[in-house]
């Protein structure tokens, strides 16, 4: 697919549907709601028009651009689920397919949410991308849709505890992302909630309500035979990718201009997140929204640490901005950004990070000790530079005397570094070695790109002009 968008005529006809089922009222939820709503009124193919509730299987083919009107519900499975409901939700789930090459396109109120026991099957191809975006004619915009947003039946923790949402009876977790996202979570940590490859998210993330953004792809509770690898979402007004809870692994992932954190997981996420190209706006000197831009982000702080999130991490290439070291006077925010992280592991968060880099920040890596003291993260072949500060920040943790190939342990933090921190341009320190843990494979490089191979993984698929550093990235390596 060739990145030139096609404007479509405003005449399009948007269709209101009834009776769709919705109830997000826990006090009168244990009466199942069937999802009955016709494929002709939720898909008006001749307008090439999504929306409202999708109840049955539905196709979406290449042969001209979608719109989605609105918020547009996969199945039913955001009601509140109960003992008697469970199977009936589960058989009534309903499958979106969108075929290789096609646009799908969102007027400023467009989002698209696949309830539990539904499933999205979003398979392009290297040649022939699926391609989420607004409806103007470029991909330079942010916050002018909302997002993806996928439901299932995995496990979350609560905020705050170690105690899954499923624990004593059904889960039902009200899902972030305004008033029209309801319920998610369960007990399947291998829910599969389908697929995602070569597809492209831009220019997303408009705001629900104050201080509430939408992500570009929004993960609630999926579990992890879920396929997500080569993901691209570029330009979201809030965070990238953001898990909240789950197992859904993650490979081959690019994060181009996001004006939040590019990664973030939380509320008892467990998986491994590998091959990830994470890039700053090299463009602006501030933030578009109320954020603090970060690489990655992981867990909440204090009273809200999940202690169970852990995540396995590796080939990561983290690449600052401009953007990540502004403060208040440059831009018309408020917050002072001139000492972000490219990471930030807090809350007693489980983290293992291997063969990744991140450079041009203001420090490279940040990890925080949590309320109970018990963050655990491991660097292992980590390699920083550009970082105005030492490099690391340890909150509330002694800082080590150096970054060399020695073996130091925190004892206090459980922060290890081993065969670790080397600068940029003295990566021979480094003595790479395979790691597999979680669901890695083995490498022997660090960051998202092979340098012995001759193209990276995201050519021919990604937005034009978005990876341009790939140069650099190669000289840094």
């Amino acid at each position: 697919m060739k990145f030139s968008k096609l404007l479509l005529a405003s005449s399009v006809s948007t269709l209101m549907l009834a009776g769709c089922g919705d109830n997000n009222d826990s006090s009168a939820s244990s009466t199942y709601s069937a999802c009955n709503v016709s494929i002709d009124e939720s898909v008006d193919k001749e307008n090439r028009v999504i929306s409202g509730r999708i109840c049955e299987d539905v196709t979406l083919d290449a042969s001209a651009p979608w719109t989605l009107k609105g918020t547009v519900n996969v199945g039913n499975g955001d009601q509140e689920i109960t003992d008697d409901n469970l199977q009936k939700v589960i058989n009534d789930g309903v499958t979106l397919t969108i075929e290789k090459d096609a646009e799908i396109k969102a007027d400023s109120d467009g989002s698209l949410i696949v309830t539990r026991g539904s499933k999205i099957e979003a398979a392009g191809e290297k040649t022939a991308p699926i391609v989420f975006s607004s409806e103007d004619s470029n991909y330079d915009g942010s916050g002018e849709w909302g997002g993806i947003i996928i439901q299932g039946f995995a496990p979350q923790y609560s905020p705050g505890t170690s105690k899954a949402c499923h624990e004593g009876g059904n889960c039902n977790v009200q899902g972030e992302g305004g008033e029209n996202v309801a319920y998610f979570g369960g007990d399947d940590e291998k829910d599969y909630s389908g697929t995602l490859k070569y597809v492209v998210i831009a220019e997303g993330g408009y705001q629900a309500s104050e201080g509430n953004e939408i992500n570009g792809l929004t993960l609630q509770g999926v579990g992890s035979e879920t396929n997500l690898e080569y993901i691209q979402v570029h330009g979201n007004l809030d965070d990238g990718i953001e898990w909240f809870g789950g197992t859904a692994n993650l490979k081959y992932a690019v994060l181009t201009n996001n004006d939040d954190d590019d990664l973030d997981f939380d509320e008892g996420y467990k998986g491994s997140i590998q091959y990830a190209l994470i890039i700053k706006n090299q463009n602006k000197d501030y933030p578009t929204g109320s954020n603090d831009p970060r690489g990655i982000e992981a867990n909440s702080s204090d009273e809200d640490s999940v202690k169970v999130t852990q995540a396995y991490l590796s080939n990561i290439s983290i690449i600052g901005s401009d953007l990540v070291r502004s403060e208040p006077s440059s831009g018309a925010g408020e917050k002072n950004l001139s000492e972000q992280s490219g990471t930030r592991f807090r809350g007693d968060v489980k983290v293992n990070l291997y063969n990744s880099l991140s450079v041009n920040y203001h420090n490279c890596l940040r990890v925080d000790n949590g309320k109970d003291e018990d963050t655990q993260v491991t660097f292992k072949n980590i390699l920083i530079g550009k970082c105005e500060s030492k490099g690391i920040k340890l909150s509330n943790i002694d800082q080590p005397a150096s970054y060399d190939t020695e073996v130091t342990k925190l004892e206090d933090a459980n922060v290890v570094f081993t065969d670790t921190l080397a600068l940029a341009g003295d990566a021979a320190k480094l003595t790479i070695k395979t790691v597999v843990e979680g669901d890695l494979e083995q490498t022997d490089y660090i960051g998202a790109i092979d340098p012995n191979e001759d193209e990276a993984w995201w050519e021919g698929w990604t937005i034009e002009g978005s990876t341009d550093l790939e140069s650099d990235l190669k000289a840094v390596q």
